[in-house]
């Protein structure tokens, strides 16, 4: 019995696990407006709507993300949600969440949404153009790399998420000292009683279990089905595998049997007679049952005999008495003989007549020999021309083209091919490309917009150009040049307040030719702060409403990069990195 439970333990095992991915499936899809703002709630920067982080850890959190924020106005907001469905990805989820509430300061853009979702497995940092300068996408990812996915692949997700914060904090300008690093439950302020914190939690609280007893049930019912359907199954394997029995073959006790496959040990060859199983014939039994041209082929290798007899019908059997397999070579040096009709030619290379190309077959004489009879002959065979690698990219000559991503991951990873004549190109000197390029794709290049690459096919002679177009972001096309050369900055005109809006100056060059425009850009209101809002909320003519802390009147018209939360205005134009645990 303790076999028997060893053997269906991995099984068992097996189709938990395949329970287990259906768990992200059932979660329930979320919108952007749907996610509580921390803000809104009870003025904090964290929102656990994953059940993730424990309440020690939120506390931490909120402390250093508060004392960074009064430092030097920087906002940090932590997001964890079971899944970011509703979006094609956790990346566009996260920088709709983001101007959504309108994370950072908005004459500074100094903001960060720190985002895990479990369900993907995938976690997103998204900041705002000011403070890219001090915290670039590369820094981004190297925190993701080495502070928070590692302890999020052992199930740490408390490590994680304070340990990637503190970096960010640290990077913004912030100080962690040891006090913030060991904080526990009982140092946060007297005004956070844990009485308070259940009340300003009680919205994600009700959100969790009220999920979890709907998943808990579905997840049951499903367990109880897959097991049910699948015990047959179980039960039969196991047995199968716990009495020790082989796979066994049915072959009739008398004939020949040609195949290339291997010898099986595990497998018993068995009489499809009478059930038996068969006896291996020794090399002198079996070499009187083989023709002339059998023996020659074993002999030069094509071609290796095996002879099984069965015990029981051997006697009444009036043909050939034994059942003979022939494993045949997947060698090209062996050929059939058009008189012995079996495998004793050998094939030798005498001379390659025509070397082989990318688009050309080549051809080469053969000398065939048998070494059963005298026949010989020499012939012409042809050899199959060079074959591109199955990632190879394949460019037309004399042509360009363009693609939005990494320079990196296409030229090095990738070989290039002429289209036509499948030959590889060959990457051009820059000198040699300056010469092919116009005017604004050499200004885009130099204020790096893009990247130019040129590859020349040695058989076709053609020139193929690759734009390479990554930092696009900060870059627009110029619509005389048709190209990425103009550069835009911003001024401030006018800083918002809580009662009235603000105004940005918009100026855009280009590089490349006269081209200049000036544009002005409404910048919201600010949010009323906490301690304000409940003070003003029936004199003032700018009011929030609902749950979430969407604006309404008409006092303060939401612009090109209005929040709708109460964090400080700010934006995010996609800044920041990913990463996956």
């Amino acid at each position: 019995m303790k076999q028997f439970l060893l053997k269906i333990k991995p099984i068992i095992l097996g189709v938990l696990f395949c329970l287990t991915l259906l768990f992200p499936l059932s979660a329930q899809a979320l919108t952007v407006e749907e996610v509580p703002n921390p803000q809104q709630l009870n003025g904090t920067w964290v929102t656990d709507m994953a059940d993730i982080l424990s309440q020690d850890t939120e506390s931490k959190l909120n402390q250093i993300i508060s004392q960074l924020e009064a430092k030097n106005g920087t906002e940090i907001a932590v997001v964890t949600l079971p899944e970011t469905s509703p979006l094609p990805s956790p990346k566009a989820f996260t920088t709709k969440l983001f101007n959504h509430w309108g994370i950072g300061k908005a004459d500074q853009d100094n903001g960060v949404l720190f985002l895990i979702s479990t369900g993907d497995r995938r976690v997103e940092i998204e900041t705002g153009y000011g403070i890219e300068a001090i915290l670039p996408d590369a820094q981004v990812a190297k925190i993701i790399n080495t502070k928070i996915t590692p302890p999020f692949k052992q199930g740490d997700f408390d490590e994680g998420t304070l340990a990637g914060t503190q970096a960010l904090v640290v990077q913004l300008g912030g100080e962690i000292n040891s006090t913030n690093s060991v904080l526990s439950a009982e140092s946060t302020s007297p005004s956070q009683t844990p009485q308070a914190h259940t009340d300003s939690t009680s919205h994600n609280t009700r959100y969790s279990v009220e999920n979890k007893s709907s998943l808990i049930s579905w997840l049951v019912i499903v367990c109880v089905l897959l097991l049910l359907s699948s015990l047959p199954i179980i039960l039969l394997i196991a047995t199968r595998n716990h009495s020790g029995i082989k796979r066994r073959i049915l072959v009739k006790p008398e004939g020949k049997t040609r195949t290339q496959a291997r010898l099986h040990r595990d497998r018993s060859l068995h009489c499809a007679d009478c059930q038996q199983q068969l006896e291996r014939l020794d090399a002198i039994a079996l070499d009187s049952k083989l023709t002339q041209p059998e023996k020659v082929a074993q002999d030069i290798g094509s071609i290796r005999f095996k002879g099984w007899q069965c015990p029981r019908c051997h006697p009444q059997l009036t043909g050939l008495g034994v059942h003979i397999f022939a494993y045949v070579s997947d060698s090209s040096d062996f050929d059939k003989c058009p008189t012995c009709q079996e495998l004793t030619v050998t094939r030798k290379i005498e001379k390659v007549l025509r070397v082989p190309t990318w688009n050309q077959k080549g051809e080469q004489l053969v000398d065939k020999e048998c070494h059963c009879c005298d026949y010989q002959e020499q012939v012409k065979e042809a050899i199959p021309g060079l074959t591109p690698s199955a990632n190879a990219i394949f460019l037309k000559p004399n042509a360009r083209s363009r693609v939005s991503q990494n320079l990196n991951s296409d030229f090095n990873h990738r070989p290039m091919h002429c289209a036509d004549c499948k030959y590889p190109m060959q990457l051009i000197g820059t000198d040699d490309l300056q010469s092919h390029l116009t005017r604004p794709q050499k200004v885009a290049e130099t204020i790096g917009s893009i990247q130019l690459k040129g590859w020349q096919c040695p058989n076709c002679l053609g020139v193929h150009i690759r734009t390479y177009v990554e930092n696009y972001k900060n870059f627009y096309k110029c619509i005389s040049c048709q190209e990425l050369t103009i550069t835009r900055t911003k001024n401030m005109v006018t800083r918002a307040t809580t009662n009235s809006m603000g105004k940005c100056l918009i100026i855009s060059d280009c590089q490349c030719c006269d081209y200049h425009q000036e544009q002005t850009e409404t910048i919201p209101c600010l949010p009323t702060p906490p301690s304000r809002r409940s003070r003003d909320s029936h004199s003032s003519s700018s009011s929030y409403s609902g749950s979430y802390g969407n604006y309404s009147g008409s006092t303060c018209s939401s612009g090109s990069s209005g929040s709708s939360g109460s964090f400080g205005g700010g934006s995010s134009d996609g800044g920041g990195a990913g990463g996956s645990w």
